[in-house]
């Protein structure tokens, strides 16, 4: 089943969250985001409950230097003291001054329609003169493409067939781990629960150079005893017969490597079709919708939970609506259906994956 994911294992945060709200005239509430609080496997409650919550706040802060801070700053009732507590760390809060605003109208704006938009709409020309190759199959978002799951059919185990997630090799597979995002996500893992150790998992990419390398690094930090003891495996998402490997023996797979809309669908299908949960970090709303209509019945059925939008900027949404649950069980015995979150945030692209990103969503 598609849903959202409350915790997730890729908390790796590209914007520091320095003031989060949620308010609430009833105690249910009504999301701004519907799609990215949306939990289809869930059905939509109406609204019994007539207890009245005024502004209710809730603050948080990802900045304190010490994990003792950060525990007080979540559960603190000080409005201004979480507001302000970035400027305790020499930071400060996340305003657009007037001259940043200036800056974007008469630098930013004026870059993209002289430069990048006549790029985008060369490269869109030259890729339908020029022959491609590459590519053997045509992306699932391609509304004339044929959907990747036809055209590997004959290479799928019977659904009844597959291989019990308890069985499998790896917990984990980290796809795009030698990406920008990717490389922090495998060092964390590497880091936090070891290799070759109670968590089964590996990394995977496109080229095995660029694996040895993210390995190397890993055991020149020291959270890993070699090289050989992370595994790799070679997969290119284009191709789907190297999806196969990546999938079919593992509990889980995590992705990192963006566009989604044009490295993911193929990763989600296949994860869908053998029961494989899965998670990423995409911010492609659009993408996780057309996602979900297209596979969501077939992740019931294989019993694949499919979690898109995990960190990101759904890390502020998805701890204010885990806080106000909390705390409307604890204090006022009752239940939350619906969240809708004002927040304030200030961050931007995190490496080169997020340019491609932000390239792809423009052709």
């Amino acid at each position: 089943m598609i849903h959202k994911l409350s915790s997730s294992v890729l908390l790796l945060a590209s914007q520091r969250v320095t003031h989060i709200a949620a308010f609430s005239t009833r105690t249910t509430f009504t999301s701004s985001h519907q799609l990215l609080s949306r939990n289809l496997s869930l059905p939509n409650l109406p609204n019994n409950h007539h207890r009245t919550l005024t502004d209710v706040p809730l603050k948080m802060s990802s900045t304190s230097t010490s994990k003792e801070a950060d525990a007080d700053l979540v559960h603190s009732r000080d409005v201004d003291g979480v507001y302000n507590a970035p400027l305790a760390n020499g930071k400060r809060r996340s305003l657009n001054s007037t001259v940043e605003f200036l800056v974007t109208a008469m630098v930013g704006v004026p870059l993209f329609l002289t430069i990048v938009l006549p790029l985008s709409a060369v490269f869109q020309l030259g890729k339908k003169v020029l022959p491609s190759s590459g590519e053997s199959v045509p992306l699932a978002t391609d509304g004339n493409a044929k959907d990747v799951l036809e055209v590997e059919a004959d290479s799928f185990p019977p659904i009844s067939e597959l291989t019990p997630l308890a069985d499998r090799k790896y917990d984990a597979v980290l796809l795009g781990a030698t990406g920008f995002t990717g490389g922090i996500a495998a060092k964390y893992m590497a880091e936090r629960y070891g290799c070759g150790k109670d968590l089964k998992w590996a990394i995977a990419g496109r080229s095995q150079k660029k694996l040895d390398a993210i390995r190397q690094e890993i055991v020149n930090l020291g959270f890993a005893p070699s090289v050989d003891s992370i595994d790799t495996i070679l997969v290119d998402t284009s191709q789907p017969s190297t999806l196969h490997a990546l999938v079919k023996n593992s509990r889980s797979v995590i992705t990192t490597a963006g566009p989604f809309c044009k490295y993911g669908s193929n990763v989600v299908a296949f994860c869908a079709r053998y029961g494989t949960n899965y998670a990423d970090i995409t911010g492609e709303t659009g993408w996780n919708k057309e996602m979900i209509v297209k596979y969501e019945d077939l992740a019931k059925e294989t019993g694949a939970k499919i979690v898109s939008l995990c960190g990101n900027d759904s890390i502020p949404w998805d701890m204010t609506a885990f806080k106000i649950r909390q705390l409307m069980r604890e204090e006022c015995k009752d239940t939350v259906t619906n969240v809708k979150c004002y927040d304030q945030f200030k961050g931007g692209i995190s490496g080169k994956s997020g340019i491609r990103s932000q390239v792809t969503l423009l052709q």
